[in-house]
């Protein structure tokens, strides 16, 4: 297994343009602040932003947000290498959330991750919606289901207060 740095990664990350956000080295600079330490890895055409945080006594847990990404023997070649890794960490457990729309199926952790165990826990949240916010708002609405057309014209009826807000993200390349 290939430790890359952050300028490989993202060379290899540019080639999938299926990678989740979570799965970029500006994420794992990110997370190294707030105390995570970032490995970016690579097997074969298979590879993973692992974030793996220290305890005490030396050792430390994984974590791999959304992905791993590309395309592979995930089962034979890209877990059992991960494995060695996670051992030179000395970390307890690996946490893995794929980046799957729907919920993870039984029949997807026995395709994409043997040997892991399911859990209704997850850090993050199940899906992500991506709303183009240059569209009308009635344009907007009509978009989603009814139910929850009912649910926001309810917000507004019961005073729930909302404000517009400018967010500035800043990616380094």
């Amino acid at each position: 297994m290939a430790l890359l740095t952050s300028e490989a990664w993202d060379r290899f990350v540019e080639d999938h343009p299926e990678a989740h956000i979570l799965q970029t080295s500006p994420w794992g600079e990110l997370k190294s602040a707030f105390g995570w330490q970032p490995r970016y890895v690579l097997r074969g055409t298979v590879g993973a932003l692992v974030l793996f945080r220290r305890l005490p006594l030396g050792i430390s847990i994984g974590y791999i947000p959304r992905g791993p990404i590309g395309s592979g023997d995930l089962a034979n070649d890209f877990w059992p290498a991960l494995d060695d890794l996670c051992k030179k960490e000395r970390a307890i457990f690996l946490r893995v959330e794929p980046n799957v729309w729907e919920p993870v199926s039984d029949d997807f952790y026995h395709t994409h991750l043997t040997g892991f165990v399911p859990s209704e826990q997850t850090i993050q949240p199940p899906r992500t919606l991506l709303i183009d916010l240059e569209k009308d708002e009635d344009e907007i609405l009509m978009a989603m289901k009814s139910k929850t057309r009912y649910n926001i014209r309810l917000a507004a009826r019961k005073d729930v207060l909302y404000k517009k807000a400018t967010i500035l993200m800043l990616f380094t390349a």
